[in-house]
C-alpha cells in the first residue's frame, strides 16, 4: 500500500504540473460520481500514512510478532487511505465512524477495557452524524449553523483537546503501542475538520475552533512536562502539536493552512521517529540511541 499511495500523489503531481485531465471513469461509472481523489490536500498525506504502516511494522520487536496480525493491519491502513481519499462528504462521514469502531474490535480482540473509549466514540458517532444531517437539511439556514456547531464539537472530540482529552491517554494506555500510535499520528480528525466543518461554518464558529485550540495546546504542553510514565508524556505532548494544527486551520488563510499541513508532516514524522524507531529492542533502534531509555 505504500507503493501505491505513492504512485497516487506522484499521479497527482504530475497531472497538475502538465495539466493533464484526471481519470474518474470507473468511479462515475461505479458510483455516478467521483468519490475519492488526490487533490492539493491529501496528496502528500497518503503516502505519510502508507509509510507510517510500513514504518511500525518494521520495527516491531520480534518478540512481538507472534501477537501482530497481517490482516488487522492491511486492514486499518486501508481504512485510513480511505478516509483522507475520500472527498465526499456523506461517505466521509460514514467512514470516519467505521474507523473508530474498527479500533474498539481491536482492543475488544485484545481483551483490554473499552468503556471510556466506547463512550466517547458513541458521543462522536452520534454528533458528527447529527451535525452533517442538520447541515444537509438546513442549507445555510440556523439549523445548519447549529449543525456545523455539532460537527465541530465531534471533531473537538475526536481529537481529543480539552475537555474532550480524557478518552485519548486511557487508549494510548490500553491500546497496543503500534496500534495506538497508527490511530492518532495520521490526524484524520484534523483531515475531518477541513473536510466538513471548513467549508460550512461561519467565521465565529471557526473562531471557537481556534479558542478551543489554543487552550489544549498550553493545556497538553504544560501537562507534559510533569508526565513520569512515558506515554502519557508522549500522549500529551503529540496532542499540543494536534492543536497547533488545529489552530492553523481555524486562521483560514493560505499561509496558516500551509503551515498546518507541513506542521503536520513534521510531527507525525518526529513522533513516530523517537516512538517507534527509538523503541529499545525493536529491530530499527540503534545501540547507541538516547531515546531509547526513556521510550517504552
Amino acid at each position: 500500500m505504500l507503493g501505491a499511495s505513492i504512485l497516487a500523489s506522484a499521479a497527482f503531481y504530475w497531472t497538475v504540473e502538465r495539466n493533464a485531465p484526471t481519470f474518474d471513469y470507473l468511479q462515475n461509472s461505479l458510483f455516478g460520481r467521483s468519490i475519492f481523489g488526490v487533490d492539493a490536500l491529501n496528496a502528500p498525506l497518503l503516502p505519510l500514512v502508507g509509510f507510517l504502516h510500513f514504518l511500525t511494522v518494521f520495527a516491531t520487536n520480534r518478540t512481538k510478532m507472534r501477537r501482530f496480525s497481517a490482516s488487522w493491519s492491511l486492514a486499518s491502513e486501508a481504512v485510513r487511505l480511505a478516509i483522507l481519499s475520500c472527498q465526499d462528504q456523506s461517505i466521509l462521514v460514514v467512514l470516519l465512524i467505521g474507523g473508530v469502531v474498527f479500533a474498539g474490535l481491536e482492543l475488544v480482540d485484545q481483551g483490554k477495557p473499552i468503556r471510556v473509549y466506547a463512550v466517547h466514540m458513541v458521543a462522536f458517532s452520534a454528533w458528527i452524524l447529527l451535525g452533517w444531517w442538520l447541515v444537509k437539511r438546513g442549507e445555510g439556514d440556523g439549523l445548519a449553523v447549529f449543525g456545523s456547531i455539532t460537527m465541530l464539537s465531534a471533531i473537538l472530540l475526536r481529537c481529543g483537546t480539552v475537555p474532550f482529552h480524557t478518552w485519548l491517554t486511557d487508549w494510548v494506555e490500553h491500546a497496543s503501542f503500534g496500534n495506538a500510535l497508527l490511530f492518532i499520528l495520521p490526524l484524520t480528525g484534523v483531515y475531518a475538520a477541513w473536510r466538513l466543518v471548513l467549508p460550512v461554518a461561519p467565521t465565529w464558529v471557526l473562531q471557537s475552533l481556534g479558542a478551543f485550540s489554543l487552550i489544549t495546546t498550553i493545556y497538553a504542553a504544560a501537562m507534559a512536562t510533569i508526565q513520569q510514565d512515558p506515554r502519557r508524556f508522549f500522549t500529551f505532548l503529540f496532542l499540543s502539536h494536534v492543536a497547533s494544527v488545529l489552530l492553523g486551520i481555524e486562521l483560514h488563510t493560505p499561509t496558516t493552512l500551509t503551515a498546518s499541513l507541513l506542521l503536520w508532516w513534521n510531527v507525525t514524522l518526529s513522533v513516530e521517529r523517537h516512538i517507534v524507531v527509538g523503541r529499545p529492542g525493536s529491530d530499527a533502534a540503534s545501540p547507541g540511541s538516547t531515546c531509547g531509555a526513556v521510550v517504552p
